[in-house]
């Protein structure tokens, strides 16, 4: 989980660094209370993997004077749709989002671009025409499985059996 917590710590950064810190007026956060927030839409909590997500991007936030607001439309588009909509009136700093489906979303982030919102995806990319994501952060998941392959090999130790790996057998019958 290291390399993850690094991963949306990175995201963090960039949403710095992007220049979302604009203020929206007297105070912390601006009149409409949203120039510090960074809006936060992840597919569902029930999984550790973007409870991370939410938890890095807070801390990171957190770091250079940003708020987060976390939610989740639990795989519901409409849902999320709504959420963003919500960001984009409280006029928050940025959107950091990863869509319950990559078509849907489009005209959500299109509203948000219109605002002058900047929008990130995580996870699940939003590569549709006619909407600009600064950026898209996501996991490598062929890495992924070589690592814990290394891993296993190495707290086995040469124990364990030996397994002949092969390609899948052809359905033809003659070969």
């Amino acid at each position: 989980m290291p390399a993850l917590r690094l991963m949306f710590t990175l995201v963090a950064c960039l949403i710095v660094a992007s220049g979302c810190g604009r203020q929206a007026g007297p105070g912390p956060g601006g009149a409409a209370g949203g120039g510090n927030v960074i809006g936060v839409s992840l597919l569902t909590l029930d999984n550790p993997f973007f409870k991370v997500i939410g938890t890095s991007i807070t801390a990171e936030g957190a770091k250079h004077g940003y708020t987060t607001q976390v939610v989740t439309p639990e795989k519901d588009l409409a849902r999320q749709h709504a959420q963003i909509e919500e960001f984009i009136v409280k006029k928050v700093a940025a959107i950091v989002l990863s869509p319950c489906d990559a078509k849907g979303i489009v005209p959500a982030i299109a509203e948000a671009n219109a605002a002058g919102i900047p929008v990130f995806t995580v996870d699940i990319p939003c590569l549709e025409p006619g909407v600009e994501i600064v950026s898209q952060v996501c996991t490598d998941n062929e890495g992924g499985g070589r690592m814990a392959a290394e891993a296993m090999i190495e707290g086995l130790q040469g124990r364990g059996a030996r397994w002949r790996f092969c390609t899948p057998r052809s359905s033809n019958p003659a070969g």
